[in-house]
């Protein structure tokens, strides 16, 4: 481990010297470049949950309808029932 630490030393020396200014811009570079990595792969991420979330909620409401319109046929539900379900629905409808 100990040697590993001297390499290290070592390679940085070799490529910065006695350059500081040029060392802590490299480091806050990359330090920015990781940083603005994860922000996107959050982004990324909540994205996808989100349409995930609402593909969801979608598929169970026109479920709902379709269940509403097979106990409507079979004459178990009411009209004003169905018509819950189809406002629902509404919006997710495609002509």
């Amino acid at each position: 481990m100990n040697e590993l630490v001297k390499i290290v030393l070592n390679s940085v020396d070799q490529l910065f010297g006695k350059n500081y200014v040029q060392l802590i811009t490299y480091l806050l570079i990359a330090l920015i470049g990781i940083w603005l990595y994860k922000e996107f792969r959050t982004q990324l991420l909540n994205s996808e949950n989100y349409k995930r979330e609402k593909y969801s909620e979608v598929l169970i409401i026109l479920l709902e309808l379709e269940y509403a319109l097979n106990r409507f046929l079979i004459n178990e539900l009411e009209f004003t029932q169905l018509e819950e379900s189809l406002k629902a629905a509404y919006p997710y409808l495609s002509l």
